[in-house]
C-alpha cells in the first residue's frame, strides 16, 4: 500500500518472480514524496561522524544510535544508486536546519517531484504486478496475529473485496491532515495507521509530530507551499514584524537550528507580537540567485505583494510523524507478515525530532533492504479474492464537520506547545467524537476513512498525554512561560 517513494523504491528492487498486488488510493502526485522540496542527506568520507552527531543531537538523544550509524554509513551508497538510476542531482550540496555541513543532495527545489516522476514509469513496467488503483483499505485481515489479507473498497464505485496475501508492506505515509495547519498532501490523513492500530499492531513515539517552521503563510490557510530549509541555508533569515532576527538569541545556529527549536521560537515570537506569522527576510539573496537555486519558490514569490520587500510570511505547520508503527531493523512490525517503510514506520532513526532530509535517506535505504530480503518470508497461498456488497462511495452525513473538529482539537491541544490539562481535555474531546461517530455507524467509504483517521489521532493524543516532560518536538508547557 502506498504511492510515494517508499513504495516505488520497494517495488523497483522487489524480485521480479514475486507476485505483487499494489494498492493505490490515488496517484503519486497526491503523496508527500511528490511535495518534498529539500533532498537527501548524504555524508561522504570525513563527514559521516558529523552527520551521525547532527542526527543524534536533533533527535534529542532518543534515536537508536546503532541504527543511525547503519543508515548514515550507507548514505553514500544510497546516493550512488540513485544517480545510477539516472536521477540528475544538482552539483552543489545545500545546508538545512540542524546540519553542521552542506550535505543535502537535491534536484532544484523540487527534489521529490523530479525523483518520483523519474522512477514512476520504471515501476509501472514491472511484471507480475496487479495494480489496484482508486482502492482504499479499511481493515487488515489477520488470524493469530498473522496477516491474511486486506478489505478494500473502490473509492468511486464502492465495490468491496477481500484480497489475500502472505505479506503486507505498508508505505502509506504520515498523519499531517489530522491537523488543521499542515504541509502534507490531502491524502495523508493517518487512516492506514489507524487501521493498523485497530488490527493490533504496536506503535512507538507517536507523540513526536514534527512541525515544519516555514510553511508559506496565507489567509484562510489556502497555501500548501512549503519553504525548504535550504532557503535559510542560502541566507534567508527569520525576523519578527519589526525586522528583528529573534532566532539569534535562541540558538547558536540561529535560523538554521533544528526544526523543533525553530518552530518553538517562532511560536513564542508570534504569541509575543500577537500575530499569525513571522517573516523570512531574503534581502541577502539577489533575484538571480533566488531564481537559479529555488525556481519553484521564486515563481510563488514573483506573484506576491511581499516580494518587493523581500520578506516572505511564514508560519509553522504539522509536517512529519517521527514515530509510527514499531518496526525492527528489518522493517517487521509486531504482526507476522506485516512490514512498514517510510513515514508510517518508526525505525529509531529520527528519535524525538527528525533531522532535515534524513527521511528520504531512510526510506530509500529501508525500502531496498526490505525488497531484497522479503522473499525469505513469502509463502504460497491459494485463497482467491472475495467480492463483497458495495459500500456507498459518498457519505450522506456531514463528515466534514467531524473532521474539522478533529483537526482543530489536534492543532489546539496537541500542537507545537502542549499542556497536561490541554492534552487531557483534547483526548476527552477526541473520545467523545469517536463515540458520536460510532453512533452514526454509516456504511460509506468516507465514514470508514474518517473513523480510521480518528483512531490514529486518539493514539497520538494518548502517547502525548502519557509523556509528561518535554522531549524534542514534544513540548510540554509547565507554567505561563514557555522557556526555550
Amino acid at each position: 500500500m502506498g504511492a510515494g517513494l517508499a513504495a516505488i523504491n520497494f517495488i523497483r528492487h522487489l524480485p521480479k518472480e514475486i507476485e505483487l498486488v499494489w494498492v493505490l488510493n490515488e496517484g503519486y502526485q497526491k503523496s508527500n514524496s511528490y511535495l518534498a522540496k529539500g533532498g537527501v542527506a548524504v555524508s561522504f568520507p570525513g563527514d559521516v561522524e558529523s552527520h551521525i552527531e547532527d542526527t543524534l543531537v536533533a533527535g534529542a538523544s532518543a534515536c537508536d544510535e546503532q541504527l543511525v550509524r547503519e543508515v548514515i554509513g550507507a548514505s553514500e551508497q544510497v546516493f550512488t544508486s540513485m544517480k545510477k538510476s539516472g536521477i540528475l542531482f544538482d552539483e552543489e550540496a545545500l545546508q538545512e536546519g540542524g546540519h553542521s555541513q552542506a550535505r543535502i543532495q537535491h534536484v532544484s527545489d523540487q527534489t521529490g517531484k523530479f525523483v518520483i516522476e523519474h522512477l514512476w514509469q520504471e515501476v509501472l513496467k514491472r511484471r507480475n504486478t496487479r495494480l489496484l488503483f482508486n482502492y482504499c483499505a479499511s481493515d487488515i485481515l489477520c488470524e493469530n496475529n498473522a496477516f491474511k489479507g486486506l478489505q478494500l473498497s473502490h473509492r468511486i464505485t464502492g465495490e468491496q473485496m477481500l484480497v489475500y496475501g502472505s505479506a503486507l508492506v505498508l508505505a502509506t505515509g504520515g498523519v499531517g491532515n489530522l491537523y488543521s495547519m499542515n504541509t502534507n498532501a490531502i491524502t495523508v490523513n493517518g487512516s492506514a495507521l489507524g487501521m493498523a492500530i485497530r488490527a493490533g499492531l504496536k506503535t512507538k513515539n507517536l507523540e513526536f509530530v514534527q512541525f515544519h517552521p516555514t510553511k508559506l503563510y496565507s489567509p484562510y490557510n489556502s497555501s500548501q507551499v512549503l519553504v525548504t530549509e535550504a532557503f535559510r541555508g542560502a541566507g534567508a533569515v527569520l525576523v519578527s514584524e519589526s525586522g528583528y532576527a529573534f532566532m539569534d538569541d535562541i540558538h547558536p545556529l540561529a535560523s538554521l537550528a533544528p526544526r523543533d527549536i525553530v518552530a518553538l521560537g517562532m511560536f513564542n515570537q508570534m504569541k509575543k507580537d500577537g500575530v499569525l506569522h513571522v517573516y523570512l527576510d531574503y534581502s541577502a539573496l539577489s533575484d538571480d540567485e533566488f531564481q537559479t537555486k529555488f525556481p519553484y519558490l521564486f515563481q510563488q514569490a514573483r506573484r506576491s505583494t511581499w516580494h518587493k520587500n523581500k520578506r516572505m510570511p511564514v508560519a509553522p505547520a504539522a509536517h512529519y510523524l517521527c514515530g509510527g508503527l514499531k518496526v525492527n531493523a528489518n522493517c517487521k512490525t509486531s504482526m507476522l507478515g506485516v512490514y512498514a517503510i517510510g513515514e508510517v514506520a518508526c525505525t529509531g532513526l529520527h528519535g524525538a525530532n527528525r533531522l532535515a532530509s534524513n527521511s528520504l535517506l531512510e526510506l530509500f535505504y529501508f525500502s531496498e533492504k526490505l525488497a531484497k530480503n522479503i522473499s525469505d518470508d513469502i509463502q504460497v497461498i491459494e485463497e482467491k479474492d472475495t467480492i463483497l456488497e458495495s459500500l456507498s462511495p459518498v457519505s450522506q452525513l456531514d463528515l466534514a464537520k467531524y473532521e474539522k473538529q478533529m483537526q482543530c482539537i489536534m492543532w489546539q491541544n496537541f500542537g507545537i506547545v502542549r499542556t497536561s490539562s490541554g492534552m487531557h481535555a483534547g483526548l476527552s474531546k477526541l473520545q467523545e467524537l469517536e463515540f458520536q461517530l460510532c453512533m452514526l455507524a454509516e456504511a460509506s467509504i468516507p465514514y470508514r476513512r474518517l473513523f480510521n483517521s480518528l483512531q490514529a489521532a486518539i493514539c497520538i493524543a494518548k502517547s502525548a498525554y502519557n509523556r509528561k516532560q518535554s522531549l524534542g518536538c514534544h513540548v510540554v508547557k509547565q507554567d505561563n512561560v514557555c522557556a526555550l
